[in-house]
């Protein structure tokens, strides 16, 4: 049954990929997580040894509860700073980030072609939406995006040990489980199939599928991932049952599998009381919000309206970082 669940799932990725993809060289590839969702080797995987990425941009600029709090105002500008470096003002995102997109910039303005591109990965940018609001239509077509999903249970198992880390609230993270999920039709309006969905259950158990996905996705010749990618794989028996079934106390388990925001993720996405889940399918994923789910969305996004609006408040002038104009200066 999980065969035949798997097979459907690669379908349904190999529909989504084809069809009207544009043949502009892909400039920059985004990995959109909220951490434990093995983003890290999917950045690994992406960068292929030779391309230049940015890691963590926000990292101790954004933490904790203020990620769902974060103003939309200032996710736009980090967006517009990471995705065109000419419109950074030296405040959006960490100083060692700048640098690197500084120096991608300085290389790409020198070259007389395109560059390979770059791979940019955050874990503070979990709401979707951010950006069809914040990028023109131009930097989306010539970008792609891969989207990372994980159980709520699995994520925490992974998150628990880790008790220093501000994210470190079951409550935090069903916030932005959720807020992931619900919106990403936000992200498939815009991107339409420039959007790869990675949802760990799935593609852990076939690292070289997966592979094989974000190659077509990028473009590029899927052997170049495919060493990579048969390394990474892990025995079956590693991985089912998953490890929260056995790390995680009862009352952990009923925590999560009661918080409003993970059962909005969790049916969202497919995930059961059972750790044998029948998960949606990235089609089902990208469609559209029930009723129930936009009120969910809609009370998530009013912590990030309500900060906004008391920022504007206390204030006659928009800070300088926040009057981007987005577009490259003239020579």
């Amino acid at each position: 049954m999980r065969l035949l669940l798997l097979l459907h799932l690669s379908l349904s990725i190999a529909v989504h990929l084809r069809g009207t993809l544009e043949t502009e060289p892909v400039k920059l590839v985004h990995v959109l997580s909220m951490g434990r969702e093995a983003s890290c080797w999917v950045m690994d995987l992406l960068k292929n040894t030779s391309h230049a990425s940015i890691f963590e941009p926000l990292g101790g600029l954004v933490e904790g509860s203020q990620i769902p709090r974060h103003s939309q105002s200032s996710t736009d500008a980090a967006l517009q700073c990471l995705y065109d470096c000419h419109n950074c003002t030296g405040s959006e995102v960490r100083k060692d980030s700048l640098e690197e997109l500084q120096q991608f910039c300085q290389d790409a303005d020198d070259s007389e072609s395109s560059l390979p591109y770059l791979v940019v990965k955050t874990t503070r940018i979990v709401d979707h939406a951010a950006i069809s609001r914040a990028l023109p239509q131009s930097y989306v077509d010539s970008s792609r995006f891969i989207v990372l999903l994980r159980d709520p249970r699995g994520v925490w198992a992974s998150t628990k040990p880790y008790t220093s880390w501000a994210i470190h609230h079951i409550d935090l993270v069903c916030q932005l489980l959720a807020l992931q999920a619900l919106s990403l039709p936000d992200l498939a309006a815009v991107a339409g199939n420039r959007v790869l969905l990675g949802v760990y259950e799935n593609w852990t158990e076939d690292t070289v599928s997966f592979a094989q996905d974000a190659a077509r996705l990028l473009g590029v010749d899927a052997d170049s991932f495919a060493d990579f990618a048969k390394a990474s794989q892990r025995p079956s028996e590693e991985l089912m049952p998953p490890s929260w079934v056995n790390t995680l106390e009862a009352s952990e388990i009923e925590e999560i599998e009661t918080n409003a925001n993970c059962q909005s993720y969790m049916a969202r996405v497919g995930y059961t009381k059972s750790w044998k889940s029948a998960l949606k399918s990235p089609s089902e994923l990208f469609g559209p919000l029930s009723e129930p789910e936009k009120l969910r969305l809609a009370e998530l996004r009013s912590l990030q309206a309500a900060l906004t609006q008391t920022l504007t408040d206390q204030a006659t002038e928009l800070p300088e970082p926040w009057k981007l104009e987005f577009q490259r200066p003239s020579p």
